[in-house]
């Protein structure tokens, strides 16, 4: 979280679950993190006023 707050990237995501950490983290630095990627589906964990929902959603 901190390398892609210096690098100036807006979003984070992984196919494994955010740490605690780097949630409040990405919060206090406005990121958006996202875990658990799937084709369908994900958990965010900070940064949600970024996402929209998608055409029937």
């Amino acid at each position: 979280v901190q390398k892609a707050a210096v690098a100036g990237v807006p979003f984070v995501g992984g196919v494994s679950a955010a740490s605690s950490l780097a949630a409040e983290l990405a919060g206090e630095l406005g990121l958006t993190v996202i875990g658990f990627l799937r084709d369908d589906s994900f958990n965010v964990y900070a940064g949600d006023h970024r996402l929209s929902p998608g055409p029937g959603g």
